[in-house]
Parts: structure tokens; C-alpha cells; sequence
């Protein structure tokens, strides 16, 4: 099952998180996560600052390329007993 991956990235999930990082650091995504849960936590009268959206797909991404890299390491695991 793809998820939010291309073919692609499907075949290779590692391609995730390299185009991930490249455009964002981990500074960036802690900034995201914080804001997020900030703005969901209450009301929040501003608006969220910058772009959260790009963000957002990116960290959605990887985590289906997370759950891709952990099958794939339950299959092999499988496979060599």
C-alpha cells in the first residue's frame, strides 16, 4: 500500500526523508510540531506563522516511508529464520 508515496518513493523510502531535510532542517519540523499543537491545544487568535502545509506533507511522508523501512525489516526478519 502506497499511502502518500509515490511509486518512487515506494521503492525507495529513503528518498523521503533526503528530500525532506534538504528542504527543511530538524529545527523546522520541531518549529511545526510546536506550532501545531500550540494552535490545536486552545484557541488561538493569531495566524500560524509561515508555511505549515509543506511541513506537513513532508512529515506525513516519512512516516509512511518509516512504516514502508519497518515492514520491510519485519519481512527480511521473517524470511531469514
Amino acid at each position: 500500500m502506497l499511502g502518500s508515496l509515490s511509486q518512487v518513493e515506494y521503492k525507495d523510502p529513503f528518498r523521503v526523508f533526503k528530500t525532506a531535510f534538504r528542504e527543511y532542517d530538524i529545527k523546522d519540523f520541531d518549529r511545526f510540531i510546536a506550532e501545531v499543537s500550540y494552535f490545536a491545544l486552545g484557541v488561538y487568535a493569531g495566524q500560524p506563522g509561515g508555511n505549515i502545509m509543506t511541513p506537513f506533507i513532508h512529515l506525513n511522508k516519512m512516516l509512511d516511508a518509516a512504516w514502508v523501512v519497518l515492514e520491510r525489516m519485519e519481512g527480511e526478519r521473517v524470511l531469514g529464520s
